[in-house]
């Protein structure tokens, strides 16, 4: 009898024991299989959540939506509302930059036919009065017309500055034939202008056409009348962008100005001077902040200026 108590006592045992083997054994499987749940859960939601910041990083401002309600559902709406107010300060930024461009071109546009009028009327005066009138007068005469064409310089520069935002689709661009076709238009007899092998390249024609022009007009208003000017055009190719250069022998530039030259309506050179309006190199740098390239300056005054710019393809 107490024999077979002792079996029933071990088969209890046994059977405990592999129930609790059993038990432990499911135990660890729900919780290896809860937590992989909750870590493939976790890592979609934060997946979700760092493509939402590469989005509003590219400009792209997308939301995500999420259901629940824990501390990654916080940040979740905190990433949300920062990228609808990212959205809503975006776009009316550029309904402000559109209105001001607007704005900058119909006052531009309007003030050139009053300049216009003022040069004409002191035209018919010399014309009509000329013999009459004192040495004194026809010096003070003769300073109106100059200051009315560096006034139509500025406003023609005003007008390129508000056209930059115009966007024109990619074409195929024989550079060499670009920049030649601007020197033969721009550069005098005088300078000697060299032109290096310069990559075909797929963008907007009028941006680098830009470019080019108003940095080969800037290299020639820089070099002295009496100084036989050289304007050298090279580039370097790199595995993802281009480098061209454009390089003078020209006045130069102090290092102090290096980046001020770039400012709109500053120049080195005197304010009363027809050709220097301080509106070309903004221009200029303008279209390179916009293509997210970069443009630096490399200068010595009095030994002339080279300035280096990078190019992609579209």
């Amino acid at each position: 009898m107490r024999k077979h108590h002792t079996d029933r006592l071990l088969i209890s045992l046994k059977n405990a024991r592999t129930f609790s083997l059993i038990f432990l054994t499911l135990t660890v499987v729900v919780g290896i299989v809860s937590t992989a749940f909750i870590i493939v859960v976790t890592t979609k939601r934060i997946n979700s959540m760092v493509s939402l910041a590469k989005n509003i990083s590219r400009g792209n401002f997308t939301s995500v939506k999420d259901t629940r309600n824990d501390e990654l559902s916080v940040l979740v709406v905190s990433l949300n509302m920062m990228s609808e107010k990212l959205d809503k300060n975006i776009r009316e930024l550029k309904n402000r930059n559109a209105e001001l461009n607007k704005f900058a071109y119909v006052v531009s546009h309007d003030l050139k036919a009053p300049i216009r009028g003022i040069h004409n009327v002191i035209t018919w005066i010399e014309e009509d009065y000329g013999g009459e009138l004192s040495p004194e007068l026809k010096r003070y005469l003769s300073i109106i017309p100059q200051r009315t064409r560096r006034m139509e310089a500025l406003i023609n520069g005003l007008l390129d500055y508000a056209r930059l935002n115009l966007k024109t689709p990619p074409e195929k661009i024989n550079t060499n034939a670009l920049v030649q076709e601007i020197a033969d238009s721009i550069v005098p007899r005088a300078f000697t202008i060299e032109i290096g092998d310069l990559p075909d390249l797929f963008t907007q024609r009028i941006k680098l056409e830009q470019v080019f022009a108003n940095l080969i007009s800037n290299a020639i208003k820089h070099t002295p009348k009496d100084k036989k000017g050289i304007i050298q055009i090279k580039c370097k190719i790199f595995p993802n962008f281009y480098e061209f250069s454009v390089k003078d022998n020209g006045t130069g530039i102090a290092v102090e100005y290096h980046q001020k030259i770039f400012e709109i309506f500053q120049t080195l050179r005197e304010q009363n001077e027809q050709e220097s309006t301080g509106v070309g190199l903004a221009i200029v740098k303008k279209i390179i902040d916009d293509q997210q390239e970069n443009i630096i300056v490399k200068s010595t005054l009095g030994e002339g200026s080279e300035f280096i710019f990078t190019w992609r393809n579209s």
